[in-house]
């Protein structure tokens, strides 16, 4: 039975969709360049008028978008696909 896409790691963990082939909003865009320029969430909420909590919501969505665990990844994987 499939699980619905993405592949397993060795350790048996779902590594997430190919991120090749993600779509990230243009919001979650946003948040990830401003993460690229190493704001804080707050800096980014006022920036952008939205809320802390929006922020994390954006940062999670992008977490798992570009199969990474923690903000410093994804700019390095999004710089590797040349998303920013």
């Amino acid at each position: 039975m499939s699980d619905g896409g993405g592949t397993r790691t060795r350790s048996g963990r779902a590594s997430g969709p190919d991120p090749a082939t993600c779509l990230l909003s243009p919001r979650e865009l946003e948040v990830l360049q401003r993460l690229a320029d190493r704001q804080s969430t707050a800096r980014i909420g006022a920036a952008l008028s939205i809320s802390g909590n929006t922020v994390r919501t954006h940062v999670r969505r992008l977490l798992r978008k570009l199969a990474v665990d923690e903000r410093s990844q994804a700019v390095r994987r999004a710089r590797e696909l040349e998303l920013i």
